[in-house]
């Protein structure tokens, strides 16, 4: 008898549209709340906003997996 086919997971399609890999490979986020109430906020606030993070390295493992 043949082996049993194993199926490829699909990449998570949220993950794929939030988190960024960079060339060396690090998992960056955005920052959130940009677009609630962004009249309200000072400009200097919605620069910070623009800003994008390195993953915690407790998600990263997880994040990974999501990605594929």
């Amino acid at each position: 008898m043949g082996k049993l086919k194993s199926y490829k997971l699909k990449s998570h399609s949220g993950a794929k549209k939030r988190i960024y890999q960079t060339g060396t490979g690090k998992l960056l986020r955005r920052k959130g709340h940009f677009n609630h109430f962004r009249r309200r906020k000072r400009p200097g606030g919605l620069r910070e906003l623009h800003d994008k993070l390195p993953l915690s390295p407790g998600f990263t493992l997880a994040i990974r997996k999501l990605l594929g």
